[in-house]
């Protein structure tokens, strides 16, 4: 079974791969890509591997957390701003549920009334090399 992603598109830029980003000043690009979703949503492992890390997704911010699943070609998967469902050491297969996805609202309040989509942020990284996730899916047919 196909899912639909649909990426991020908001007042707040875009979440496709490669888009341009400012923080404190500094350029940069983004680094995954960010599929909307309503906070709640379950939130499906696109790989089998292991989870190897769960934790929170900003310094001081004890609410959005991220997991990281390591596949068997040693290429790490991170699901930023869910719940996290299993515990580093889990193994988990393609389609496994892996965690909730959360409101983004504490972190992004609406400014002027416009709001950022809740969405949940998926980055693939191969040591150091950043992938982007769909290259990453036509590459291994998903």
């Amino acid at each position: 079974m196909k899912i639909l992603l649909k990426i991020r598109n908001d007042s707040f830029g875009s979440g496709a791969f490669g888009s341009p980003r400012t923080r404190n000043g500094i350029s940069y690009k983004h680094t995954g890509e960010d599929y909307a979703c309503v906070p709640g949503s379950m939130v499906l492992s696109d790989v089998e591997g292991t989870i190897i890390r769960n934790g929170f997704c900003y310094e001081g911010n004890k609410i959005l957390q991220l997991t990281v699943i390591k596949d068997r070609q040693g290429y790490q998967h991170k699901y930023l701003y869910i719940t996290p469902t299993h515990e580093a050491g889990d193994e988990v297969k393609a389609g496994d549920i892996i965690g909730v996805s959360l409101s983004l609202q504490l972190k992004h309040p609406p400014k002027q009334g416009e709001r950022m989509t809740d969405h949940v942020h998926y980055e693939i990284c191969l040591g150091s090399t950043i992938i982007e996730p769909a290259k990453w899916r036509g590459a291994f047919g998903k």
